[in-house]
């Protein structure tokens, strides 16, 4: 064996050494990094469900909303017929007052 191929020989030696010494270097990484991409995907899925739960939310106070929204109009038709009827009680008993003063002049004529 001559001294090239002897370095050659060693020069391949001493690589394997660097890249199997790199290479565990690598599958720690490799672990790491699909560790966290692992957690990544399970916050994404997280923060999936609390944007559909946020979604059910707002579909829910929405319909809270147009519920009030009818209350308060139903609530207004009633207070407005309300109105109208106590502006009839009112003409009718202003009537029969009137209708009372006019029997009683006619009765002491």
């Amino acid at each position: 064996m001559n001294v090239q191929d002897a370095r050659v020989i060693l020069n391949d030696l001493l690589d394997k050494q660097y890249v199997d010494s790199i290479l565990d270097v690598y599958e720690e990484n490799e672990k790491i990094y699909k560790t966290t991409i692992a957690l990544a995907l399970i916050d994404i899925e997280k923060l999936q469900t609390v944007s559909k739960n946020q979604d059910v939310q707002v579909s829910n106070l929405t319909s809270i909303i147009n519920g009030q929204k009818t209350q308060i109009s139903y609530l207004e038709s009633t207070v407005i017929g309300q109105n109208n009827i106590i502006k009839k009680q009112k003409t009718l008993k202003i009537l029969g007052f009137i209708g009372v003063g006019i029997l009683t002049i006619i009765l002491i004529l």
